[in-house]
């Protein structure tokens, strides 16, 4: 798959994303960007009235989730999304940690986005038994990535935040 492919992809999915908030009753307007679409998704009940939130929930529970857009979590813990074997992407804003196992076993997980400060991996297993050959992250921290003991592990492919 090239890098247009799959920012083409990825922007079939945004848009996609549009699509249903608008469906749920929320307005979105073409500029809204993935960050500015997280507080009208937390609007969003689903049609058994649970929060969006809580049926994301249940979708890494189940592991049926396919993708994850500007999250706002610390660190990941162990074996967290093991077995979502349908999860594509994730994209992380204010991430500082990946534990073990963290995406084991989710064996579509090809594009990792790391927007915000460096993340600690703590073992390079955190993405076994992945298709992992794409991680973004800031163009500052290329060479810190790149370098660092663990992560030079994915050298090859961690590429510049401004590149995807």
């Amino acid at each position: 798959m090239t890098i247009s492919t799959e920012i083409s992809t990825l922007g079939t999915a945004i848009s996609d994303i549009k699509t249903e908030i608008i469906e749920k009753g929320q307005s979105v307007s073409a500029t809204d960007t993935v960050a500015s679409l997280a507080p009208k998704i937390d609007n969003i009940s689903n049609k058994n009235g649970e929060d969006f939130s809580k049926a994301v929930l249940t979708d890494i529970i189940e592991g049926t989730i396919k993708n994850l857009y500007d999250v706002e979590l610390d660190y990941i813990r162990p074996y967290c999304f093991t077995g979502c074997d349908k999860l594509k992407q994730a994209w992380f804003t204010k991430l500082k940690k990946i534990c073990r196992h963290a995406f084991d076993g989710c064996n579509q997980f090809s594009i990792l986005i790391l927007e915000g400060d460096f993340v600690k991996l703590e073992h390079i297993n955190a993405f076994k038994h992945t298709s992992l050959t794409k991680i973004y992250v800031k163009d500052s921290l290329l060479n810190t990535y790149k370098t660092d003991e663990k992560w030079s592990y994915y050298s090859d492919y961690i590429y510049k935040f401004s590149d995807f």
